[in-house]
């Protein structure tokens, strides 16, 4: 069915609206990605006046095989959920939907009336109740990472490269979220690691005081090694204490070192 531009037009406007509340949404940092699409997701669907958008992403199979996983769905009220199809839990792309591959993977977006599918793609969607649908590839880090469907499942209607390049917005929005979510991730990380160091830190400046509290001037060697080992262990600091025990058993009886020589050592281990 023919529409005026006006309409793709206005359609156009509501998803790229759509696209950008969704990127307020998860700039804003408020829960996982995962707790906002079905409302994404959502957003996207009446802006865009389709039935059905649904998220799948890859998983490889026991046999090895790169498959299509449903993750997400959004339905309008009546429409049945694709997602309880178990075919659409793994669905292997080699060899019937060895296009989508193709296609989605080149960066390309699949779109048009599910009639003019091929036989093997018309048997996923007909008993779905789909007319016509747009798929669209999602992208992290120059790696194709998902996709995106929108089903429209009351009437035929094909797509204008407007609507197109705005579904593809929408798709990036996806893409975004899973970036911020691995950025995130990464700092958390990063955070926890320097406080791990922080706190390993503490326990050897800690460490150093007790051995400075303890020793003399004139102690011999061994001793001072030893409640060195001693008060390192006991503050934690095990990976110290085991590597200077090693440095004990080659070292010679009888031996003096200054306080201040032992406490360079520990400090610098």
């Amino acid at each position: 069915m023919t529409e005026s531009p006006s309409r793709e037009l206005l359609r156009r406007d509501a998803i790229l609206d759509a696209a950008r509340s969704a990127t307020e949404r998860l700039l804003d940092g408020e829960g996982e990605w995962r707790q906002q699409l079905h409302e994404i997701l959502g957003a996207f669907g009446r802006a865009a006046e389709v039935s059905r958008v649904f998220v799948a992403d890859h998983v490889v199979d026991e046999q090895r095989l790169l498959c299509s996983r449903s993750i997400g769905e959004w339905d309008v009220p009546g429409i049945p959920v694709a997602g309880d199809d178990p075919q659409l839990q793994a669905m292997p792309y080699e060899p019937d939907f060895r296009r989508w591959q193709e296609v989605l993977g080149g960066g390309d977006v699949i779109a048009g009336s599910v009639r003019d599918f091929p036989p093997q793609e018309r048997a996923l969607f007909e008993p779905q109740g789909v007319i016509s649908c747009v798929v669209v590839p999602v992208f992290v880090d120059g790696e194709w990472w998902r996709h995106v469907g929108f089903d429209g499942c009351t009437r035929e209607r094909t797509w204008s490269a407007a609507e197109q390049a705005a579904l593809r917005t929408a798709a990036a929005i996806i893409g975004l979220a899973v970036r911020l979510e691995r950025t995130r991730a990464a700092l958390r990380a990063e955070e926890c690691e320097r406080a791990q160091a922080m706190a390993l830190l503490e326990r050897r400046v800690a460490a150093l005081g007790q051995v400075a509290a303890h020793l003399t001037v004139d102690q011999p060697l061994e001793a001072t090694a030893r409640d060195v080992v001693r008060i390192l262990v006991a503050t934690g600091a095990g990976v110290v204490a085991a590597a200077l025990a090693g440095v004990l058993a080659t070292i010679g009886p009888a031996r003096r070192a200054a306080k201040v020589d032992v406490l360079r050592a520990v400090a610098t281990a």
